[in-house]
């Protein structure tokens, strides 16, 4: 499990994965507090074998709507949570 708090281009997540699957990894999945991912970044993510799992939470609600349903991107909700805190 790989945990990130902004993902842009996706470079880091990629990195730390390969280096897990070099080190004997059969499996690595990701987390993403804040899934920016311009340019269309989210699209390396695409794929069997890249990850297993990924999940980004709602903090950026506009890509977050939109990955929600690709996998293997999965949403976490977190809004509602910190509307109540703020």
């Amino acid at each position: 499990m790989i945990l990130d708090d902004l993902i842009q281009t996706g470079g880091t997540m990629i990195a730390c994965r390969d280096a897990l699957m070099a080190h004997g990894a059969t499996a690595v999945s990701a987390f993403g507090v804040h899934a920016i991912f311009p340019q269309e970044a989210w699209k390396k993510f695409l794929g069997k074998g890249v990850f297993d799992k990924f999940w980004i939470t709602d903090t950026c609600p506009k890509m977050a709507n939109f990955l929600k349903d690709k996998e293997p991107f999965e949403l976490i909700s977190v809004a509602e949570d910190i509307a109540k805190y703020l």
